[in-house]
């Protein structure tokens, strides 16, 4: 990019991919289970075995909690800082989109695709969220840049942090992305990289091996089976949508192009670009791989937002491309509206205001928010059998099936409404 190119785009990231990141206070499930785990480790020196809630936190890797407790160390523990390692993440999957545009496909215009990623307003949502799929997304763009450009051993150490970020999934799209481009038995045969294998064996594995060393099979069990092959085949059964689920999550994501996608396609078949082809097959692999797991999540498939961006870039006109940016400006400014007025109806922040005034303990009841775990920096049980005099409970029963509770507040929160009560 030219430092004019370079100036704009910052600009422009700060705007839909960092203001206004706190707007929210942390939400449940993900963000306070994230966050509770990266202030655990900070506050305890444990940074190998996450935590949450008093129990092992097996479901994820460490790099998230790893790249934002540098942060904390840094500036302190906030909320908009633990969100912008997802804005950060944004920021360089936009230069990452850049660099394939112009370093790999040599397009005419290469900056137009960055652009393009400020208007997907998928991405508006997932860079200020403390989750770890724009991290996850910003390695395995990283480090299928690298592989194109055929330079293996930055391409296997950031394909090691991808994995190291969520999963094995983190090699599988990047595996799968390039033998889709390239499609050439030489450049399989350059990926036996014994280097490079043995950094992505380090920087990828090393931590799952000592986990598998100190919990043995329980952790292999807990990860590898449960949160992996068997959220894949359905046999965990927690994000069950139909086949055209992610059609929908594009359909929303991308709305301020669906009018042009018929005038591209039809340019498309007329000039058989070689770049818009490779973009829609890394877009089509991605997309099959992703809708033929049984268990589906809207953020699984924000990497396909860059070949996306790129195809819509050969046949986008500047003209276009600034009017979808004043647009999709206007409708973030709205969206910041929204969220202000959502705010002050959630019901974590009112609950955390009243129970930190007073030292009672806490359980839940018909209820589980992970926020309110992480704002009161305590683990919080079911209601047991055996109660103390004073207590306060948290529950999406409403008054009338909780006699002998009074009612302190009530809010809402993403999946549906929350009371919290206080047995004398």
């Amino acid at each position: 990019m030219t430092k004019k190119e370079l100036l704009l785009y910052t600009l422009l990231s700060f705007y839909f991919f960092f203001l206004g990141n706190s707007i929210l206070s942390i939400t449940s499930p993900d963000e306070g289970r994230n966050l509770y785990a990266a202030s655990y480790m900070l506050q305890t020196g444990h940074f190998l075995t996450p935590m949450f809630n008093c129990h092992f936190r097996f479901e994820k890797p460490p790099m998230l909690y790893w790249v934002s407790d540098l942060l904390f160390l840094i500036f302190g523990v906030h909320v908009w800082l633990a969100r912008a390692v997802s804005g950060l993440s944004a920021f360089i999957i936009g230069i990452f989109t850049y660099k394939i545009a112009k370093d790999i496909y040599n397009l005419e215009n290469p900056f137009y695709a960055p652009l393009i990623l400020f208007t997907i307003t998928h991405l508006w949502i997932e860079s200020r969220a403390y989750v770890p799929e724009m991290l996850l997304t910003a390695f395995e763009i990283i480090s299928i840049y690298y592989f194109l450009k055929e330079k293996t051993t930055l391409g296997y150490i950031f394909m090691g942090f991808a994995t190291l970020t969520k999963g094995p999934v983190g090699t599988a799209v990047v595996l799968m992305v390039i033998v889709s481009l390239k499609r050439d038995i030489n450049f399989i045969k350059k990926l036996f990289d014994i280097k490079g294998i043995l950094l992505y064996i380090l920087f990828g594995w090393g931590w799952y091996i000592y986990m598998v060393y100190r919990y043995g099979f329980y952790y292999i069990y807990k990860f590898f089976i449960r949160n992996n092959i068997d959220v894949y085949t359905g046999q965990k059964n927690i994000h069950l949508y139909p086949f055209y689920y992610y059609i929908i999550v594009l359909l929303i994501a991308l709305i301020l192009w669906i009018p042009w996608f018929y005038s591209f396609l039809k340019e498309y078949i007329k000039d058989k670009n070689k770049t818009a082809t490779d973009m829609l097959i890394w877009s089509l692999v991605v997309l099959l791989f992703f809708t033929l797991s049984k268990n589906k999540l809207h953020h699984y498939i924000i990497s396909i937002y860059v070949p996306i961006s790129i195809f819509i870039s050969i046949y986008a006109s500047k003209k276009l491309i600034k009017l979808n940016l004043l647009l999709s400006s206007l409708l973030l400014f709205v969206l910041f509206v929204l969220a202000y007025r959502y705010e002050s109806e959630r019901f974590v922040p009112k609950a955390v205001s009243i129970i930190k005034a007073q030292k009672l303990p806490v359980y839940y009841d018909n209820a589980h928010l992970s926020a309110m775990v992480y704002y009161l920096n305590t683990c919080i049980d079911s209601l047991p059998e055996y109660t103390p005099k004073r207590y306060f409970v948290i529950s999406k029963n409403p008054p009338q099936d909780m006699k002998g509770y009074k009612l302190l507040t009530k809010g809402i929160e993403f999946d549906g409404t929350y009371y919290l009560y206080e047995k004398n």
